[in-house]
């Protein structure tokens, strides 16, 4: 029993070290360049996988790094530079190579030691330490995303964290990783929702333009084959322009000003 419990402690600093290694990242890179679409979709995928990986090994990783939301991570990573995401990556590879090293010992992987018996209430300083910077960064993340989430389990304050998670049981902790997690990630899907409602409206926006501006060129092409002499910005050939404008002003002001030329046209005898 002695030695098992030198083990998980063991396990227990490597985590607080490679959490504290993330974010120091995460700090160094805050004013790097935000990681690509393409970079962050290939980060996101392995995010997922390992995550699988550790559900299907029993390793009992949990945490704002441990989930199964691609949309979150792909998120994340868009906000963050690379170094943020290769350590991020490392972080999980080596916590599941540690996970099968401790198997293969005849350990069970995570950090539920003790036979799966209910801990005392209080976390070690290493569990803690980790939990704390854990609920910093979902802060932050929430913050980044304008999730509006309140009260005291959303903070920057280290210190507040930490110190709660020493009297606290391990259920009462993953509980409290659990519902900042849940937030977070219903938070990042209003944002994709919200992305996608926008882009919706974009394109509508320019097929109704593309509409406008031909009509309005069929509308100029036709004054001149009648010798209207109608002039000014509202009679050109120019498509681009046309479209450009529709697209500074109002459905209503587009339409008013197809509706004007059309007047014209008809007093001139079309």
């Amino acid at each position: 029993m002695i030695e098992f419990k030198g083990i998980l402690k063991k396990l227990a600093t490597v985590a607080a070290g490679l959490t504290a290694m993330t974010l120091a990242s995460i700090a160094a890179t805050s004013v790097a360049e935000a990681g690509s679409p393409a970079k962050c979709g290939r980060y996101a995928a392995t995010a997922v996988a390992q995550q699988a990986q550790n559900i299907r090994n029993g390793c009992g990783f949990a945490g704002f790094e441990w989930h199964s939301n691609q949309n979150a991570h792909f998120t994340w990573c868009l906000a963050v530079g690379g170094n943020a995401r290769r350590s991020g990556t490392r972080m999980r590879r080596r916590a599941l190579a540690s996970c099968a090293r401790n198997q293969g010992a005849g350990n069970n992987g995570g950090w539920q030691g003790n036979g799966g018996q209910a801990q005392p209430a209080g976390g070690s300083r290493a569990a803690c330490d980790a939990y704390a910077k854990q609920a910093v960064r979902a802060n932050r993340t929430s913050e980044a995303l304008v999730c509006g989430n309140r009260g005291s389990r959303w903070q920057n304050n280290y210190n507040r964290h930490y110190r709660w998670c020493r009297g606290a049981t391990r259920a009462q902790r993953n509980a409290e990783t659990r519902a900042r997690n849940a937030a977070v990630q219903r938070c990042s899907r209003r944002e994709d929702r919200q992305r996608e409602r926008e882009a919706a409206a974009d394109n509508r926006r320019e097929a109704a333009c593309a509409g406008y501006a031909s009509t309005a060129v069929s509308q100029n092409r036709l004054a001149r084959r009648l010798n209207c002499r109608l002039r000014g910005p509202r009679w050109q050939n120019n498509y681009a322009r046309h479209k450009n404008w529709c697209k500074r002003v109002s459905r209503a002001a587009s339409r008013a000003e197809t509706r004007a030329r059309q007047r014209q046209l008809i007093a001139c005898g079309a």
